[in-house]
């Protein structure tokens, strides 16, 4: 898999010559998403989670970034034996030693969750990056925020569509943000800093207004789209997730909830039907959940009050107000 357009390549090579330095930013960590065998189509998972395992190349191991499960990378399918495992996505760590191909390794440094799990280990990464002992910081959104490195002169967006699919309505803002705060990171010295993004999608409003640094037009943008679609601040949203170790169970007492909910007659309020979230098992249980738009929301106060109050049996059950996570 390409990771470096020519352009990108191109410009990294271009900045170590003239002795400045680079930030590349995958907000993604690890090697790559998830293993594959091609012969049979097996992709290993987290016993724990309705996810695929992540393959770290440092310890040569599957990870899940959800509930920190570990098990050493196969050599052959479990499934039919193949030895023909394929990596499929992409990570920092893949980043970091693909850019050993034209890149002195040495000069190379990454900030991730893994690359700081030591004490001490993020400033003295930082610290030689700041000293131009490295050329090339690789990280996750790390290195998007309050770092202020005047010979920095190129920062490269290496996927700007991880983040833009995810099943949230704020998943557009979310990364203008984050396309933003990087691009920040150029050109804060003397010398005219570039940005490259790399993206299947130029044409997603995220990447158009973030191109022309239009934080304005963005948020007309935004606020326009979420009034056409009542989202906040337009009504207020709110999130009831059951978990259990039964999935049925979960479903159940959410319609359950929803039947109470019905039976009130509320003005202004806007059930969806329950349904499992993106990830409908997390570290061991089930999870199941209920979207309510509501206008006014004083007018569901007392019965989310008596939700939150009441007992189900082997059943966990959280509210949330106006939620910023929807996984």
């Amino acid at each position: 898999e390409r990771v470096f357009s020519p352009m990108a390549k191109s410009a990294i090579l271009e900045r170590i010559a003239k002795g400045e330095q680079s930030i590349l930013l995958l907000n993604r960590r690890g090697f790559s998403t998830s293993l594959i065998c091609p012969d049979c189509g097996y992709v290993p998972k987290c016993p724990n989670c309705d996810v695929s395992l992540t393959y770290h190349r440092v310890g040569d191991e599957l990870r899940c970034h959800w509930c920190d499960y570990k098990t050493p990378a196969p050599d052959v399918c479990p499934n039919c034996g193949s030895e023909n495992f394929k990596y499929r996505g992409k990570g920092t760590q893949k980043i970091e030693i693909q850019l050993y191909d034209f890149v002195e390794p040495e000069r190379v440094l990454r900030i991730d969750s893994d690359a700081i799990e030591r004490k001490g280990s993020l400033n003295r990464i930082l610290e030689k990056f700041a000293s131009k002992r490295g050329s090339v910081l690789v990280g996750t959104q790390m290195v998007a925020k309050g770092h202020d490195y005047p010979n920095v002169t190129l920062v490269v967006v290496i996927d700007a569509d991880v983040g833009m699919a995810m099943p949230d309505f704020r998943a557009g803002e979310k990364t203008f943000q984050l396309l933003s705060q990087v691009a920040g990171r150029a050109g804060r010295g003397e010398r005219h800093g570039r940005v490259i993004i790399q993206t299947r999608h130029p044409d997603k409003p995220a990447v158009q207004f973030a191109v022309k640094n239009a934080y304005k037009e963005f948020f007309a943008h935004s606020i326009a789209r979420r009034r056409e679609l009542d989202y906040p601040p337009f009504s207020r949203l709110i999130r009831i997730v059951a978990k259990s170790q039964n999935s049925q169970l979960a479903e159940n007492t959410l319609r359950k909830i929803l039947r109470e909910l019905l039976k009130e007659k509320l003005s202004g309020i806007f059930p969806l039907s329950p349904t499992e979230p993106p990830i409908a098992k997390l570290k061991g249980e089930y999870r199941w959940h209920l979207l309510i738009k509501a206008k006014d929301i004083r007018n569901i106060l007392p019965f989310l009050r008596r939700v939150a109050r009441a007992k189900f049996k082997n059943v966990k059950v959280r509210i949330d107000i106006d939620p910023y996570d929807m996984m």
